[in-house]
């Protein structure tokens, strides 16, 4: 899910508030469409927030699996002494205390198929 979903999140809880806001607060017009002016606009606040909620669960697992994902290659690298054939390509190594080990045959860049 990426940033689009949020907006589309807040522009539901936007519009809900703003049926809502209508029906309550234009006390001139009671007719039958206050009541359906509320309804609506509560079932889209709560879509809208339901929206919102799963688009941040989403988010938060997704940075916690980079975290485990860097920590895990943090161990991996600081555990052993050689490292033939290993894929480097892609990961941030900021941070790593790469001092001493043998990178003889590992890929720094992307393998180029023929």
């Amino acid at each position: 899910m990426s940033w689009l979903t949020f907006l589309v999140s807040l522009i539901l809880l936007s519009f809900g508030f703003g049926l809502m806001a209508a029906a309550v607060v234009l006390p001139d017009r009671h007719t039958e469409f206050d009541s359906a002016f509320l309804e609506v606009g509560g079932t889209l606040v709560a879509g809208g927030f339901a929206l919102a909620v799963v688009w941040l669960t989403l988010k938060l697992t997704a940075r916690n699996e980079a975290r485990k994902k860097k920590r895990s290659l943090q161990v991996e690298l600081g555990a052993a002494q050689e490292f033939p054939g290993i894929d480097l390509s892609n990961p941030d190594l900021c941070g790593f205390f790469l001092t001493g080990k043998n990178f003889t045959g590992a890929y720094f860049l992307e393998k180029i198929s023929a």
